[in-house]
């Protein structure tokens, strides 16, 4: 799903896009000039509202835990790759990601970890 977007697009607007990806069970497709518009703020306000889980870049997890009081941040390296799960997470949990998180990856935590990933945001 291409993400609808201008200028004036607001955090609200993000979040319609992210329910309307949840439905359809599919990314939100974002390029370079998406860049700074809220798009993290959006996910983690959309996850808190549902209780999902963000995935997010390793290197990301502290401060985003911290600046968006959200403690249900994880990252692709928080899987354990040769048991095939989430290290302290329920086997039902439901996720959405970040753009940082590359379709590949994605990819593997769905098909290796049977993840219920709902959406996020993906780069072309």
């Amino acid at each position: 799903m291409k993400l609808e977007f201008d200028n004036r697009q607001t955090i609200e607007m993000l979040k319609q896009n992210l329910i309307r990806g949840a439905i359809l069970r599919e990314p939100i497709y974002v390029t370079e000039k998406h860049r700074g518009c809220g798009k993290t703020t959006a996910l983690i306000d959309f996850a808190k509202e549902f209780d999902f889980t963000v995935i997010v870049n390793e290197h990301l997890v502290k401060m985003i835990k911290q600046d968006f009081n959200y403690h249900k941040i994880t990252s692709f390296d928080h899987f354990n790759h040769t048991t095939r799960h989430l290290i302290g997470h329920p086997k039902n949990e439901k996720f959405v990601h970040d753009e940082g998180i590359s379709t590949d990856k994605i990819n593997q935590l769905k098909n290796m970890y049977n993840l219920d990933i709902i959406t996020g945001f993906s780069r072309r």
